[in-house]
């Protein structure tokens, strides 16, 4: 008969195997710059009640892979078979090589102990340009003149004109004299990080430290991680180290005003001029006190070109005013306050004046000077003498025009033959000539005018004058018109005496006879002939004598006239009287 052997068997059912694979769907690489490769670790892990065999990665192409070409991806530790309940982890790329939006999809394919199954997980990304920083003012960033032991800051700005994120941002490439500021980037005060953001930008701050003179060259160097590599912003420098500014105040070592009248007002421009390679700044005036004041009472005084700055080899004017109040010396310092560049500094310059009383112009003949009588017609001169007897300088002296029959000499100021100018010195003297010409009889009184400066103010210098004008001389001989000598005998001597009249009203002067010739002389030869009282001058209304001798020598009838020459006080004239006679030999 037949038998039946028998094994008996036992076996679980449970659920196949399920692998979930994470993030969420799709999973985004976000924007990535072009060339660049961005990884990422997925977990795989079995969900269901038995192990995942025959697993496999495939679906996915460029620019996505498993990194390094295969599954699981280079670090990945996923292999064939999964236990149930464990996970692992896959690595995959993204290299984008275009603009663009890029998908795919991760496949894992395995065996769930049932047949063959997938799990799947998108992903996506999108390629878009590096990122791009550039940094300001370009091409070459001048700090232009600086002072020597200076420093001088500029804040510059790095913008992000690409498309991805800039990363692993770091500051170099400057050596002194530039740095960044504070020693470090982005420098203190600088808002740039380690990244900026696409158009995003922020600022560092670079300084510039001349140490030495001349010219000074360098490169900032920004290195960055563009999304694909690293890449460098660069922005050249240059500056120029100058020596720093100085001033120096004009009329070194000390400006004198001198001898000044109390009471007046004296200024003084000085000069100020840059001396060194830089502007001067933060420019302002102190150190002054009364009797020494910046004209208008503030920096640079008024009319003076001076501000707050100064440039290299530039120049500027300050006015001074001295002022004195009393008598004596007084002096003070002129202090001009800047920044050279580097440091603030002082120039100065030293002030002195000497207060004195004010000048004082005296004219001669006081109090009333009297031409006395002079001919109508005539021109008297007399010279006056002007002293200065106070303890400035007189300027600005002038002699206003007289009045007919008073003039200057010459017709103007000071008269010909005077010395006085437009100044005066302290106990100095000059002269003035000022004529007095009559054209009419009478008194004629005037006043001299002579304006000048006392160095405190307008002064005026005075002298009365006064002259009468008068007939001139008129000398008369008498016995006119003619005097006949009568019958006469030839060899007799016969003398005849003349008197002699002044009837004008001016001394006649320069009295002279001539016109005789023989038989008529003055007796003895000469005038006014023997006897005879005339002499070379006769006061007014005065009367003298001249002496007439005649003696023929032959017969005849003789004529001659006698001819007496002075001066009326204006011209000269001539007195004459006719002589006739008739001589005839001895009876």
């Amino acid at each position: 008969t037949g038998t039946n052997a028998q094994r008996d068997v036992q076996g679980t059912a449970t659920t196949p195997a399920l692998i979930d694979i994470s993030e969420t769907d799709p999973y985004d690489f976000g924007s990535q710059a072009l060339g660049s490769t961005t990884q990422h670790s997925f977990t795989l892990t079995n969900n269901g009640g038995v192990t995942a065999s025959s697993m496999a990665g495939v679906g996915l192409a460029a620019p996505f892979q498993y990194k390094d070409g295969s599954y699981p991806g280079t670090g990945g530790s996923c292999g064939l078979t999964l236990a149930n309940g464990a996970n692992c982890t896959i690595f995959v790329t993204y290299t984008p090589s275009t603009a663009a939006v890029h998908n795919d999809t991760i496949q894992i394919n395995y065996n769930n102990g049932s047949g063959a199954t997938q799990s799947n997980r998108d992903v996506t990304g999108t390629g878009t340009s590096s990122a791009f920083l550039s940094i300001s003012d370009g091409p070459t960033y001048d700090f232009q003149d600086q002072a020597v032991g200076s420093t001088v800051e500029y804040t510059f700005t790095l913008q992000n004109t690409g498309s991805v994120t800039a990363t692993t941002i770091s500051g170099g490439g400057l050596a002194a004299p530039y740095t960044y500021k504070g020693g470090s980037f982005p420098g203190t005060g600088g808002n740039c990080g380690a990244t900026l953001a696409p158009a995003g930008s922020c600022d560092f701050i670079v300084e510039f430290s001349p140490g030495s003179s001349g010219v000074h060259n360098d490169t900032i160097d920004i290195s960055y991680y563009d999304g694909a590599g690293t890449s460098n912003a660069l922005r050249p420098v240059t500056g120029t180290g100058v020596d720093p500014a100085q001033l120096v105040i004009s009329n070194a070592p000390l400006y004198d005003f001198s001898d000044r009248a109390v009471g007046s007002t004296n200024e003084v421009t000085l000069t100020i001029d840059n001396t060194g390679g830089f502007g001067a700044t933060a420019m302002a005036g102190s150190g002054l006190a009364a009797p020494y004041t910046f004209k208008g009472g503030s920096y640079p005084g008024s009319g003076g070109s001076c501000g707050a700055t100064l440039s290299a080899g530039g120049s500027c004017t300050i006015v001074v005013r001295y002022a004195p109040v009393a008598t004596g010396s007084t002096s003070d310092t002129v202090l001009i306050d800047y920044n050279d560049g580097v440091a603030s500094q002082q120039t100065s310059r030293d002030v002195q004046g000497n207060g004195v009383v004010a000048a004082f112009l005296l004219i001669s003949d006081a109090t009333t000077y009297n031409y006395g009588n002079q001919a109508r017609g005539s021109d008297t001169d007399h010279t006056f003498t002007v002293d200065n007897t106070g303890g400035a300088e007189a300027t600005a002296m002038v002699g206003t025009a007289l009045t007919a029959p008073f003039s200057y000499k010459g017709g103007s100021y000071p008269g010909t033959g005077g010395d006085c100018s437009g100044t005066l010195a302290i106990g100095a003297q000059c002269s003035i000539v000022v004529t007095f010409s009559p054209t009419a009889n009478g008194l004629a009184t005037d006043t001299i005018d002579i304006n000048y400066h006392n160095g405190a103010g307008a002064a005026l210098a005075q002298r009365n004058i006064e002259g009468t004008g008068v007939d001139p001389a008129l000398v008369v001989i008498d016995q006119g018109p003619t005097y006949d000598f009568g019958v006469v005998t030839v060899n007799d001597t016969i003398d005849h005496t003349f008197n002699v009249e002044n009837q004008g009203g001016f001394q006649a002067t320069l009295m002279a006879g001539s016109g005789l010739a023989a038989p008529y002389s003055f007796k003895g030869g000469a005038y006014p002939g023997t006897g005879g009282t005339c002499g070379t001058d006769l006061a007014v209304s005065g009367s003298c004598t001249i002496i007439i001798t005649l003696y023929p020598t032959a017969t005849g009838t003789y004529n001659d006239t006698i001819l007496i020459d002075y001066d009326d006080g204006a011209v000269t004239q001539q007195a004459t009287r006719d002589l006739t006679a008739i001589a005839n030999t001895p009876a």
